[in-house]
Order: structure tokens, then C-alpha cells, then sequence
């Protein structure tokens, strides 16, 4: 049987649109960044510690994404990313296979939908407004581990996200079931944040609270963070501001309050980028606890090319009166430490 070319130009047109309809791409990125740290009192007997690990500027990841457009403004977009130490190869959570996102959703005129593990609403916030967040001492502070220390602070599994930017304008708010059979809401998250922002200049508010009370942290109380902060642009240096209050932070009896404050700043200047920041954070309960955190930072960043960089780091962290540290390290006793680090990093 004979098909002529008239009779297959309608099937051909069915073809091409379909393809064009279903245009899609995938990107694969990452970043490889290692340093040569040092530390002072980096454990219970006051020993100093040099060693070649992560770098300064956040741990090294691989990730993919993509998107396909489904035509009608619909959009379907994905994010897998992992951590490693790129000084020895090491996964940075050897039980999952992505370990720092892993979520698939829809975009369009609506806003967008995410499904799967995200970050919090707090580290997104953090992330915008400022410069120095979860690196070196200043990420072993109790508001950036943010919860127990057996609790992931700045990602949610089983997270639902939405998110709608109306121009300088945007809202997002993530929730989370407990999954926990037999004790209703136990382990859920909620957060929301909202901001406004042109360019270099915003400000920006959130709040979160997550019931860690499951099977495996059982007796932990509801931990309730929330902050506003900002940037602004004073010519070429961007000023960043914020205040944190969390609650209920251990598993110890009585309520534990905190106050965090933080102050940075970063001047480009040719191929140089500096950085400065300064952290007071405050605990308190009803017990008689008042005690203190208090950390200076500051690094300079001199790129080689627009994806490689070299940089220093130093930072002085003093905490007094009983200040409680979450990671397991005992060097809270000796109320003062100090890091260095040199390093390289490279986008691509």
C-alpha cells in the first residue's frame, strides 16, 4: 500500500509539534572546594588541629537539573544535588545518594510546586542575607545547626513547596507530614517567609517550627524559629542585617530561648572580594541560663577566572557563662577558638 506525502504532512506536523512541545534540558553542575585548615582548641584537651578538608565557602556538591517546557507557560523542573569532601572523596551523607536536594515539580503562571527533600525556610533566608552562612565556626552556632544535633537543621524530607514571586515580591511555604505511624502530627514542619527585593537591596521575614517528637527523638520539645533581615547597597559595599529568635532548642528540661544578631558585609573590588561578619548570639531560660556566643569573621576571595577562586579565611569564636554547643566536640569548655583556612574553589 502506497502512502502518499500528503497523507503523511499531517502525522509529520503531529511530530514536530510534539517535539517542540516537549523541548527539555538537563544541566549537570557542581563545585569543588578544599582547604588547608587550622584550629585552635579543636577538642577537650586544648590541642590544635591542621588538616587538608572542606573549604570555607560551603561543602563541595554535584548536582543535575532540568526543566522541560510543556508549552502554555507549564514548566516541569527537578533538582538531584550531593555533598562530598573533595579532600578525600568522602560522601557527605553516605545513607542517601542526594543529600542536599532531591525534588521534582511544576512551574507556571501560578507559582511553582516542588515535592521531595528541600531546604528550610530559615536557610533559605540565610542563604539570601547572608555572607558568611554555615561556614567554618560560624556554622557550629546553635541558630545555623538550628536543632538538636541529630537533626538535620536546613532540609526537610517529604516536603511540599510553594513558592510565587509577584516582581520584587515572594512568598514560599513548605510543610511537612510526620509520617509517624500512632502519633498524629509528631514530626511535622511547617515554615513560611516572604521578601522583597531589587537587585542588591531587600528584606525579608520567616518562621518555622518542627516536632521532632518520633520514635527516634523522643522527649525533644516543638523547636520555633523565626527572623527578619536585610540587605542594602551603600555604593560598591552590600550591608546585610539580621535578628533570629529561636525556642526550645534541647532536649533538657526547661525552655531554652535565644537571641541571634548578625552583622556582614562584602566589597568587590577588581578581581578581589571581601568579607566581613560578626555574630552575637544569646541563651536563656528559666533556670538561670545567660550565656553567650560571639564570632568575627572575615575572608578575601581573588578570582582566576570567572568559575576558580583562591581565598583566606580567620575567624575568632568566644562563648562564656555556660554556653551550650550541640556538636559533639568538648572544646566549649575552653570558651575561645580560632580557625584559618586557605583554599580553592572551582564552579563549573
Amino acid at each position: 500500500m502506497k502512502i502518499s506525502i500528503q497523507q503523511c504532512a499531517p502525522l509529520l506536523g503531529l511530530a514536530l509539534a510534539g517535539m517542540a512541545w516537549g523541548q527539555s534540558s538537563v544541566t549537570l553542575y557542581g563545585v569543588v572546594d578544599v582547604a588547608v585548615r587550622h584550629d585552635t582548641n579543636a577538642d577537650g584537651n586544648g590541642h590544635s588541629r591542621t588538616a587538608l578538608g572542606p573549604g570555607a565557602t560551603g561543602s563541595s556538591r554535584l548536582g543535575f537539573k532540568g526543566t522541560e517546557d510543556m508549552g502554555g507557560g507549564l514548566k516541569a523542573n527537578f533538582k538531584l544535588e550531593n555533598g562530598f569532601n573533595a579532600a578525600n572523596g568522602d560522601l557527605a551523607d553516605n545513607t542517601r545518594a542526594f543529600s542536599r536536594e532531591a525534588w521534582v515539580g511544576l512551574s507556571g503562571s501560578y507559582g511553582e510546586l516542588r515535592l521531595g527533600r528541600q531546604y528550610t525556610v530559615m536557610f533559605e533566608h540565610y542563604n539570601t542575607f547572608d555572607p558568611m552562612y554555615g561556614i567554618s565556626n560560624v556554622a557550629e552556632s546553635v541558630p545555623f545547626l538550628a536543632y538538636s544535633a541529630g537533626t538535620d537543621p536546613v532540609h526537610i524530607d517529604n516536603a511540599v513547596r510553594y513558592g510565587k514571586d509577584w516582581g520584587p515580591v515572594g512568598l514560599a511555604l513548605i510543610a511537612a507530614p510526620g509520617e509517624v505511624p500512632g502519633v498524629g502530627g509528631k514530626g511535622r514542619y511547617a515554615g513560611a517567609t516572604l521578601k522583597y527585593a531589587v537587585g542588591p537591596n531587600g528584606i525579608s521575614g520567616y518562621y518555622e517550627q518542627r516536632d521532632p517528637n518520633t520514635d527516634a527523638t523522643s522527649g525533644e520539645p516543638k523547636k520555633r524559629v523565626w527572623g527578619v533581615g536585610g540587605s542594602y547597597m551603600v555604593g560598591p559595599v552590600i550591608l546585610y542585617a539580621n535578628y533570629q529568635r529561636h525556642n526550645q532548642l534541647f532536649a533538657i528540661p526547661g525552655e531554652v530561648k535565644g537571641n541571634l544578631y548578625s552583622l556582614g558585609a562584602v566589597y568587590p573590588v577588581g578581581q578581589w572580594t571581601f568579607l566581613a561578619a560578626f555574630y552575637r548570639d544569646r541563651q536563656e531560660n528559666d533556670g538561670g541560663l545567660d550565656a553567650r556566643r560571639n564570632t568575627l569573621a572575615l575572608s578575601a576571595y581573588y578570582s582566576l577566572s570567572k568559575r576558580t577562586a583562591v581565598y583566606a579565611y580567620v575567624d575568632s569564636t568566644r562563648w562564656k557563662d555556660g554556653y551550650v554547643e550541640l556538636l559533639a566536640d568538648d572544646y566549649g569548655s575552653k570558651g575561645r577558638r580560632a580557625n584559618v583556612m586557605l583554599g580553592m574553589r572551582h564552579n563549573f
